[in-house]
């Protein structure tokens, strides 16, 4: 009896202890923006209509570096191109044969893009509202702050190490899936990853700053 008791004991203080070490979904996010300075994954990427019905799908890849630069590679359906050099950030529509080009500070505060690659305090520019686990993953929602955005909010699923989903909302009714794959972080990522020239022949709309 008294060794079913002791194991017993051993299992809840297990339990308890495992429950102290666990991390809130800001706890998570937060470590995330303030320890990984680098993220590369591959993502797929879906847009769900205000009916609930998938209207796109596509895919591609991702290198970030903070603060403020990243790189989007959309492969399919169509090639297009978004690098936030740390001053602009520049969408290249492959097909089109367009760029256009805005300075980053018009773009990234109170957006998903700033929570991948700023440095700030989450609660600076979002109201945070915990979630919970949800198949392995901690969920975390965020609300912006400042009201004329694109986006009305942002469900974050994170694991131990990184991101690995993201639900978008925006003002259409939209929701738009990002799922990462194959995710590396604090990897070394060269500089001239996040220049950007136009190519020859293209219309570019905007200036740089």
């Amino acid at each position: 009896m008294k060794r079913v008791l002791t194991i017993g004991l051993s299992v809840l203080l297990l339990a308890i202890a495992g429950m102290a070490q666990a991390k809130t979904g800001e706890q998570l996010l937060q470590r995330f923006v303030s320890d990984v300075k680098t993220f590369e994954a591959n993502f797929t990427q879906q847009v769900f209509g205000e009916d609930g019905k998938l209207s796109q799908t596509t895919n591609g890849a991702l290198m970030l570096s903070r603060p403020g630069k990243f790189k989007w590679n959309y492969a399919l359906p169509y090639p297009q191109e978004i690098i936030a050099d740390g001053k602009n950030l520049w969408i290249h529509d492959v097909e089109l044969e367009q760029v256009t080009v805005k300075p980053i500070t018009e773009i990234l505060t109170s957006t998903p893009f700033a929570l991948l690659t700023s440095e700030t305090a989450l609660r600076e520019n979002f109201i945070l509202e915990e979630i919970g686990n949800i198949k392995g993953l901690t969920w975390v929602r965020l609300r912006p702050l400042v009201v004329d955005t694109d986006f009305t909010g942002v469900e974050i699923g994170l694991d131990n190490m990184a991101v690995k989903v993201m639900f978008l909302y925006d003002q259409f009714g939209q929701k738009t899936v990002i799922e990462f794959k194959d995710v590396k972080t604090n990897h070394r990522i060269p500089t001239k990853t996040y220049q950007f020239k136009p190519p020859k022949g293209v219309d570019v709309i905007g200036e740089p700053s």
